[in-house]
């Protein structure tokens, strides 16, 4: 049975992962009695960190996979640090789509996401939670390409180490799960990328 409503439009699973950190981090389940209610919160969240106007500032590759839309990875930052909470986003060294996420750091002031050695998994703590921008596939040319948040919690400080996924496609929560980069994520189709916003409360 899942622990979380499911996101119930294809372009919000960024604010379903944050409306689930948020409950993980406060409740440890979802404070509302009602399913419609759950959406309706995770919707007011998706109001605030949507691209909106702000897609046409981008070029391609990126305004060739996202829309108006689908969620912003810098307003969620932005939303994530309204809440008290420090986001730090990663990526391996050599990521997919190196170009896309090139097109998000030269967006702002200072660049969004910062290289790491290896897997940003290591560098977690226990305990510790990353929404995960993950992808359908590796081709930037692909007509079907799509992206995709999850939530994920590192479990141990192990190589390699265990996670928890929380999935807005399901609302499911799968603990003790193994994947490394290009690896599909908890036996979805969503391949695991790297590129992650690990959170700090």
């Amino acid at each position: 049975m899942p622990k979380y409503i499911q996101q119930d439009q294809p372009y919000n699973c960024g604010a379903f992962s944050i409306a689930y950190l948020l409950w993980e981090l406060e409740h440890n389940a979802c404070p509302f009695k009602t399913p419609d209610d759950a959406v309706e919160y995770a919707n007011k969240i998706h109001d605030q960190i949507k691209f909106g106007d702000s897609i046409h500032e981008f070029s391609y590759p990126f305004s060739g996979v996202m829309t108006s839309d689908y969620c912003s990875p810098i307003k969620m930052a932005d939303y994530l640090q309204k809440c008290g909470l420090k986001p730090t986003c990663l990526m391996p060294v050599d990521p997919p789509f190196i170009a896309l996420i090139r097109s998000v750091n030269t967006h702002g002031q200072k660049p969004l996401f910062n290289f790491t050695c290896e897997d940003p998994l290591k560098a977690l703590q226990p305990g510790q939670y990353t929404i995960s921008i993950t992808s359908n596939t590796f081709d930037l040319t692909a007509c079907d390409m799509l992206l995709h948040y999850m939530l994920i919690k590192k479990q141990e400080q192990k190589d390699p180490c265990p996670c928890t996924v929380y999935d807005p496609n399901n609302g499911e929560e799968k603990p003790d799960q193994i994947f490394t980069v290009g690896d599909p994520i908890a036996g979805s189709s969503w391949l695991y990328t790297g590129i992650l916003m690990t959170i700090t409360p």
